[in-house]
């Protein structure tokens, strides 16, 4: 069971309107619907680099693109695909206008689908080893110099994308700058995770 969120350091749910269109005029609605889209709407780009800053929160994080209608933005499956490859949680909520056909209804479920199969295949694979924490170097290489930048982030991205809790550890410098060492458990087992980090570190510490 993965840990309750603590809304003092982020948000429980995100919810980005993702545009005013839609082909209803529900009273309730709270996006002041219409029926052409906003000129003033996020770009494909600008909304890819909203869901990075959304990712800075933590692995996980719940983002709901609403609406107007969704499926009235013609890279609504894109943003969701891009999300979920980042490592949110992305839902949608439809309006259930004829905007959301089964074409979409499939691309949406695909777009989940390969995070969810990478999961499985880990955690299966951890499973038939008796594998409690795979152990991967936390970059490619030492940490930049500087602030500017956190480094490469090719190491990390298997298991965000996998949505599985990731522990990094200092395990010494190269030229005077920082590598990591990077611990990786099985979902929801956080406090496991945690425990063993714990042991790896004091082993490093102690330099074994």
């Amino acid at each position: 069971m993965r840990p309750p969120v603590d809304t003092d350091r982020r948000p429980f749910v995100l919810v980005w309107e993702l545009t005013q269109a839609c082909a209803l005029a529900c009273e309730h609605c709270r996006a002041d619907a219409r029926p052409d889209r906003h000129p003033d709407e996020l770009t494909t780009a600008e909304g890819r680099r909203l869901l990075d800053q959304a990712r800075e929160f933590d692995e996980d994080q719940l983002v709901v693109l609403s609406g107007g209608d969704p499926m009235a933005r013609p890279d609504t499956v894109d943003l969701v695909r891009y999300g979920t490859d980042v490592g949110l949680n992305v839902t949608l909520t439809p309006s259930g206008t004829r905007s959301l056909t089964r074409g979409d209804v499939e691309a949406l479920a695909d777009a989940r689908a390969g995070r969810a199969r990478l999961r499985e295949e880990v955690e299966t694979l951890m499973d038939e080893t008796d594998v409690d924490v795979w152990i991967a170097p936390a970059a490619p290489g030492p940490a930049p110099e500087g602030i500017d930048s956190t480094g490469d982030p090719a190491m990390n991205a298997p298991w965000t994308y996998a949505g599985l809790p990731a522990v990094s550890l200092p395990a010494g410098t190269v030229d005077g700058l920082p590598i990591g060492l990077q611990c990786v458990g099985a979902g929801g087992e956080d406090e496991r995770l945690l425990a063993w980090s714990a042991d790896i570190a004091a082993g490093l510490d102690n330099g074994n």
